[in-house]
Order: C-alpha cells, then structure tokens, then sequence
C-alpha cells in the first residue's frame, strides 16, 4: 500500500509541474500576442490619424478649388465669346 501512494505521489507531483510549466509558457505567449496586438493597433491608428489630416486637408481645399474652378470656367467662357466676335 504505501508503495501505490508514494507512485501516485510522484504521478501527480509529475503532472502538476507539467501543467504549471505549460501555464508558465502560455501566460508569456499571451503577454507577447498581448504586446503585438497593442503594435499593429498603434499602426493602425497613425495610418487612421493621417487618413483624418488629409480628409480635412482635402476638405479645407475644397471651397477653394471650387472658386478656383469656376473662375477658370468663367475666363474661358469670356475668351471663347471674346475670340467668337473677333472672328465674326
């Protein structure tokens, strides 16, 4: 009898340290999944920050390029007619 308890002592003295060495193992994966998750989501969020710059550049751009367009619309409207009448 005491022969069974001193092997089942050391089968399960076994298996503890087995699954708290696997448990040591897996918490440092998951810190280190943990720390290239936290990586690739400050990426993301700088490509996102300069996506937002240059949405509001284009946005501030626009009133103007407007203005711009159709000042340009306007002069070649007003040569066109001004060359339409010379030529007449």
């Amino acid at each position: 009898m005491e022969n069974s308890l001193i092997f089942l002592t050391i089968v399960l003295s076994v298996f503890l340290a087995f699954f708290l060495l696997l448990g040591i193992i897996l918490l440092v994966k998951s810190i280190q999944i943990a720390n290239s998750v936290k990586h690739i989501t400050d990426q993301a969020d700088g490509i996102v920050q300069r996506a937002e710059a240059a949405i509001e550049f284009f946005r501030k751009a626009a009133g103007p390029l407007a203005v711009g367009k159709m000042v340009t619309g306007f002069v070649d409207h007003m040569s066109k007619s001004k060359q339409d009448k010379e030529e007449s």
